[in-house]
């Protein structure tokens, strides 16, 4: 039996669609740069610490270049804590 990952959310507000509780914490499976995903309408952010603009899926990951970010898998919390996030910060 395979358990599937947590999803792990940013606890502030998407600034795409203004939800809350919406933004999941993804990383690159390749190099660990952590991104967001907003559940609600899709968008993608490459960079979790500044997520102003989505991008598109298709835009490779800025620390590696070899994956796409629409590729990003759930975050652990080992790698959401390892970029500065504290457990208040996400849930």
């Amino acid at each position: 039996m395979q358990v599937a990952a947590p999803i792990r959310m940013l606890t502030r507000l998407c600034p795409h669609c203004g939800q809350g509780s919406s933004l999941v914490l993804v990383s690159c499976p390749t190099c660990g740069r952590l991104g967001l995903e907003c559940e609600e309408e899709g968008s993608i952010f490459d960079d979790a610490r500044s997520p102003t603009k989505p991008v598109p899926g298709e835009t490779p990951c800025r620390g590696c270049g070899r994956v796409a970010v629409a590729d990003f898998i759930h975050a652990s919390d080992e790698v959401i804590r390892a970029h500065g996030f504290s457990a208040g910060e996400y849930e």
